[in-house]
């Protein structure tokens, strides 16, 4: 005896099948849309402001200009970062604490000269205030310790907030691409 061959009805079952499926996966890529979307605003909403304000200041580090590669603060004033704006200045590098006093901070500048001539930057906290679940705004400034650009300061500024997709940050860094070279005079194509 031969084995039995099923056939399908004209391929229909088939057919319908992978327009199910294709159905099913376009019903989830539409329905994934919103659900991240909502996910977004929850993650945003819920976010302590240790977490933003950490983002925060990472952040205006990053464009601070020139690049910092030390970090101080002033421990116990009004303008001393919270303690997730400290973790955020170990973070991205070597922090110390900077005294109020004169005596002191001349004691410290030699010190950071002694170790290298790095751009040593002051952070001073302003404040931070969430306008709404998924904005805010973090004032700093700062001041260059030591370095070449020794006394430098950066005057106080707000720094925009948003959260999405990609978590709490600040405004994304504009590339700037260079022009083409310019052909010197008399030069042919």
């Amino acid at each position: 005896m031969g084995a039995t061959r099923r056939r399908s009805r004209g391929g229909r079952p088939g057919r319908l099948a992978a327009q199910l499926i294709g159905l099913a996966v376009l019903a989830t890529a539409c329905a994934e849309s919103g659900a991240v979307g909502r996910y977004n605003r929850d993650a945003c909403r819920l976010a302590n402001d240790s977490t933003v304000v950490f983002n925060g200041i990472r952040d205006y580090l990053m464009s601070a200009e020139p690049t910092p590669q030390r970090f101080l603060y002033v421990p116990g004033t009004d303008s001393s970062p919270p303690d997730a704006g400290i973790l955020a200045l170990q973070d991205k590098g070597p922090t110390y604490m900077y005294p109020a006093s004169g005596d002191q901070q001349a004691v410290v500048k030699t010190k950071l000269a002694s170790i290298g001539d790095f751009a040593s930057l002051l952070v001073a906290y302003h404040g931070f205030q969430r306008k709404d679940p998924q904005h805010g705004t973090i004032r700093l400034s700062g001041t260059y310790i030591s370095g070449k650009q020794d006394g430098k300061t950066i005057p106080v500024r707000d720094v925009p907030l948003e959260c999405d997709s990609a978590g709490w940050h600040g405004p994304k860094p504009v590339i700037k691409l260079a022009a083409p070279p310019t052909p010197p005079p008399g030069a042919s194509h």
